[in-house]
């Protein structure tokens, strides 16, 4: 299996292919759409089949190259986070905000099923763990098997946190908004609305819901993975990753949440997708240990990645790869799965 951390500056766009053609896809955006694009088509071929698109949040630098995306290839299923009805007022109102106002992202936002037609739909409810339960009853009824073998999983975490969204909502209705409506109101009281939004949520954001996921096997089988960064090659027996998009782990509490959720695949993990470019504000020092592989997608815009991180992952002695917008820093792991069909599965040898 090939894991590729595509070289898009600031966004994310990360592919897995499997030895049989299944393909898994999580993100598709970044700063540049024209260059997303183009990086889609450098790719995949056209038609090209994926049969897994994960979706971490409706952030433009996160799924700008969505829309191109569906029209090139041919995606089977695509997984996303379920969004309350103040949730989706929260992101059409951060879209409007920049200069990157979208029709096919707020519908996206407001009614995926609407874009996604072609598409089996999964939505992941938000979901507060409890730190004294056990979770493998919960994860069971959300993991995604891959087609190559039914050992490679994919498990989506999705953090509960609406409490912004629901002030919002609040302040809204007592300014007498139309929420229910809320495209045509911003298209009628755009700058109201806008001084609203950034009255209640300053300078936080609506990354913590992030849809969080899980990539690697059901069982702990050691085995090779080889990993190209920049000009050097990194080699280990572990080959689960987690991809954070843009999720606050910041505190200590986000933090045990995480890895109470995945307490018996963390000792699995080798990559770790570095949330929100780096962003000091979403990073916890227990993201990154001695040989694992942080990575870092930036385009090194609003400071980021924070040198506070930099440091921190470095001073945990782990690999960290900056992946911007430049080629050459495209990071690449390569995954030998060969043991599990061999031993497991000999029918796929036939």
């Amino acid at each position: 299996m090939l894991r590729t951390f595509h070289a898009i500056g600031q966004g994310a766009f990360y592919v897995e292919k499997f030895e049989n053609g299944f393909t898994m896809v999580y993100d598709c955006g970044g700063q540049n759409k024209k260059f997303i694009e183009e990086k889609i088509k450098e790719t995949f071929e056209p038609k090209e089949q994926i049969d897994l698109l994960f979706i971490s949040h409706f952030h433009n630098e996160h799924i700008n190259g969505l829309e191109f995306l569906l029209d090139y290839c041919e995606i089977k299923k695509v997984v996303v986070p379920l969004l309350h009805d103040n949730m989706k007022i929260q992101c059409i109102i951060e879209n409007f905000k920049g200069r990157h106002e979208s029709k096919f992202l707020s519908t996206l936002i407001d009614n995926p099923k609407e874009i996604l037609k072609n598409q089996e739909v999964v939505f992941v409810e938000h979901f507060d763990i409890n730190l004294s339960a056990n979770m493998n009853q919960h994860i069971a009824s959300l993991k995604i098997e891959s087609n190559y073998i039914n050992e490679w999983i994919y498990i989506p975490y999705n953090f509960y946190n609406d409490t912004l969204a629901k002030d919002l909502e609040n302040k809204l209705k007592s300014q007498s908004i139309d929420i229910k409506n809320i495209v045509d109101e911003l298209k009628i009281n755009k700058q109201k609305i806008l001084n609203i939004y950034k009255g209640i949520v300053g300078s936080e954001s609506f990354n913590a819901n992030s849809l969080i996921i899980f990539s690697g096997l059901e069982k702990d089988l050691k085995l090779q993975n080889i990993t190209f960064i920049n000009n050097h090659i990194v080699t280990s027996n572990k080959v689960a990753c987690l991809y954070l998009g843009d999720a606050e782990i910041l505190e200590d509490n986000n933090m045990k949440k995480l890895k109470h959720y995945f307490m018996n695949y963390w000792d699995a993990l080798s990559v770790v997708q570095i949330p929100h470019h780096g962003s000091y504000k979403n990073y916890h020092s227990d993201l990154a240990w001695k040989d694992s592989i942080s990575i870092i997608s930036t385009g090194f815009r609003y400071s980021h990645p924070s040198s506070k991180v930099i440091e921190s992952i470095k001073k945990q002695q782990s690999n960290c790869a900056i992946v911007s917008y430049d080629k050459h820093t495209q990071v690449q792991q390569y995954i030998n799965l060969e043991y599990i069909v061999e031993e497991q599965y000999p029918e796929y040898l036939v």
